[in-house]
């Protein structure tokens, strides 16, 4: 049960984080914005105002999620499970306010 707890946070965090980046990295580094919707047209996030708004939000979400990431693995190596459960929950709650988040 504990390992599948690390697997879960590792995989989640570490999928999270690259979607992130990678949005990150499209937006910002690559400046393809054509395929979205910015300037505040429709009904989209507050963070869809700018392109620069979009980046650094995405940005700010893929560095937490790394974070964990880099915890969990830790944690996992050194088998500290009450770090691994922590960092599960903070996961799960993290996923949450960033669902939240895209609805304002």
């Amino acid at each position: 049960m504990k390992l599948i707890l690390s697997i879960v946070t590792i995989l989640l965090s570490g999928l999270i984080a690259f979607i992130n980046l990678r949005e990150f990295y499209i937006v910002k580094i690559l400046s393809e914005t054509a395929k979205y919707p910015f300037g505040g047209e429709g009904p989209v996030p507050y963070y869809y105002k700018s392109s620069e708004l979009y980046s650094k939000v995405v940005l700010i979400w893929g560095i937490i999620f790394i974070t964990i990431l880099i915890l969990g693995i830790i944690s996992t190596i050194r088998v500290q499970n009450k770090i691994i459960r922590k960092l599960f929950i903070i996961n799960l709650s993290l996923i949450g306010l960033n669902i939240i988040q895209g609805f304002f």
